[in-house]
């Protein structure tokens, strides 16, 4: 009934997340992301490489969210029962979604604030380069340290004779 990637793609990339215990307040997140990110003061390659700024993991929950709302479906009767069977995990979905792309947006928009912080291009500029860049993003860094970087002489070197 409705639309997936692969089950075995979702059932992958889920199993990469770590369980959380239930929360009140969170209650549609199931997993989360093993590794905690950086501090913004760390270097931006070691922040690309912890996977800072990697896909966001709410969308393959969403996904997995759609698996068992297929499975919920082939196990009714009919309509009325999935209906009522289904709100809670609808409803996991929409929550899962709404996450997703306020995650998404933010990483994105801290990675453009990242990029500008460690080299020349002003937002605009860099914003440009970010999207019309195809490749990792560790090539985009790269690509960024040979093309754009700032040239600091070091002060102490020339008042020492």
């Amino acid at each position: 009934m409705f639309e997936t990637h692969d089950e075995k793609l979702i059932i992958k990339n889920v199993n990469k997340l770590r369980p959380i215990r239930m929360n009140r307040w969170f209650w549609w997140r199931k997993w989360e992301y093993p590794r905690k990110p950086l501090h913004k003061r760390k270097p931006l390659l070691e922040r690309i490489q912890n996977g800072d700024f990697d896909f966001s993991h709410y969308f393959w929950q969403a996904q997995y969210s759609l698996l068992q709302l297929n499975i919920i479906y082939k196990e009714s009767k009919n309509y009325e029962t999935f209906i009522e069977n289904s709100s809670v995990e609808k409803s996991r979905y929409n929550r899962l979604m709404k996450d997703y792309y306020k995650d998404e947006d933010e990483k994105l928009e801290y990675l453009y604030k990242s990029f500008e912080e460690v080299f020349i291009p002003k937002m605009e500029e860099t914003k440009e380069i970010i999207n019309n860049f195809s490749g990792t993003l560790e090539e985009l860094y790269h690509f960024f340290y040979e093309n754009h970087r700032y040239i600091i002489k070091p002060i102490w070197k020339s008042t020492i004779k």
